[in-house]
């Protein structure tokens, strides 16, 4: 009896770490809804080792996030025209998000990251790094304020 007792036990005690195995959230899979939305963004040069780049160097573009298939998407757009799309994610305490460019033969020749910290609803505050062939680096302060 006490054998039989025993492997019911396990056997229930198995059942229990599935199932709070599959309650477990996959946070680089978090939708946080208050991103959604068109934003303001405003970046300014800190540090750069690229000929034609400066520290001070400033751009202002127009960011659409949404969601896709629970993926971050960043169109990021100039004069009402998408220049490049982050992808990424929310890690539970920032936003992670990529681009890169290949060259014609699938080389990649410019990666952007970008990371996002939420300051409160309608503003986020980060950084934007431009990693490029030939140890060529650009960084940029990015603040974003969302449309009202």
């Amino acid at each position: 009896r006490e054998t039989v007792l025993q492997l019911k036990e396990a056997a229930l005690l198995e059942k229990q770490n599935r199932l709070d195995s599959t309650l477990k959230l996959d946070t680089s899979r978090l939708v946080y809804q208050p991103v959604i939305g068109l934003w303001s963004a405003k970046m300014v040069c800190t540090e750069t080792t690229c000929q034609g780049s400066a520290v001070g160097d400033n751009k202002t573009e127009q960011w659409d996030l949404s969601y896709q298939s629970n993926s971050l998407i960043a169109k990021a757009m100039v004069n009402n025209k998408i220049s490049r799309v982050y992808t990424g994610a929310y890690t539970g305490n920032a936003f992670e998000l990529t681009e890169e460019q290949t060259d014609s033969t699938g080389g990649v020749v410019t990666k952007m990251i970008v990371r996002l910290n939420m300051v409160d609803s309608t503003r986020m505050q980060g950084q934007r790094q431009i990693i490029r062939e030939g140890d060529c680096r650009i960084v940029y302060d990015l603040k974003l304020e969302k449309h009202s």
